[in-house]
């Protein structure tokens, strides 16, 4: 049984997953300070709408703005670790050592990005707790559902950091994938705001972005008057972030695989 390629493969991937994650623990441990002052930046945010919610006349907005930022916290953990370690792995050399190492290269993705998305993971707690604290109230009773459904809006983040991780290793400098995509979701994914302020014809441009689906599913789960939210349902928002994967998992593995290749003949993939 243990040889099966699937069940090898599941064991190798663990693998890859626990060494990456130990050795991102051991750099932020070397810098503690850095590691403080990042948790505690993550918490501004909480505080800064907890005084705008009092100047804006609708229930619950403090509650809706925690749980978009959470959504989008936990989104670009996803998005954005991956690409991050693959800077730093250009940038020290490292790369080229790991591609010739007996490790799929199919594997760094979700080896590469575990402990940058522990980090996010952890950020998005603080303000949520945070906010907590001062006054925001969720219903607690959908938070098991509201963590698998995060879990599942992390795999699909993950989709855009590897197609914006594939770029980065061709481009080095400059990211136009996350640059774009951060406009977009800053702007359309209702983070901050209903989605019925943004005016008709540009709500297509929120209908291609997973943060929104995202979004709308956790405020239906978590806000005290959830359920009776006009908004996307947690049932369509989960259909569209599975597929979203189920389609953009081999796309952007294969998209990933033609950049190493190419970078091995260009001879880019050592350094900047």
């Amino acid at each position: 049984m243990n040889g099966h390629p699937v069940v090898a493969g599941t064991r190798r991937l663990r693998q890859v997953g626990s060494a990456f994650f130990r050795l991102g623990l051991q750099q932020t441990l070397a810098y503690p300070l850095s590691f403080v002052q990042s948790q505690l930046s993550s918490i501004v945010p909480a505080i800064i709408f907890f005084f705008v919610a009092k100047l804006v006349a609708q229930e619950n907005y403090y509650t809706s703005v925690i749980i978009g930022l959470v959504a989008a916290g936990v989104l670009d953990a996803g998005v954005r670790g991956f690409t991050r370690e693959i800077d730093v792995a250009i940038n020290r050399g490292w790369l080229e050592m790991f591609l010739v190492e007996p490790v799929r290269w199919r594997f760094l993705p979700f080896g590469m990005a575990l402990w940058p998305i522990t980090l996010g993971l952890a950020s998005v707690s603080m303000i949520a707790l945070t906010a907590a604290a001062l006054g925001a109230q969720f219903r607690l009773e959908n938070l098991p559902l509201a963590l698998v459904f995060l879990l599942l809006a992390l795999a699909a983040g993950l989709v855009i950091g590897t197609l914006s991780a594939s770029l980065k290793v061709l481009a080095k400098s400059g990211d136009p994938v996350l640059f774009v995509y951060g406009l977009l979701t800053q702007i359309f994914a209702g983070v901050y705001f209903d989605l019925d302020v943004i005016p008709a014809p540009l709500r297509v441009i929120s209908w291609a972005l997973p943060h929104t689906y995202a979004i709308a599913a956790l405020r239906r789960l978590l806000l005290p008057e959830g359920s009776q939210l006009p908004s996307i349902s947690v049932a369509t928002s989960t259909w569209v972030l599975v597929a979203f994967c189920v389609v953009g998992y081999p796309v952007a593995l294969w998209v990933y695989g033609r950049a190493l290749e190419y970078g091995r003949r260009l001879g880019v993939l050592s350094g900047y």
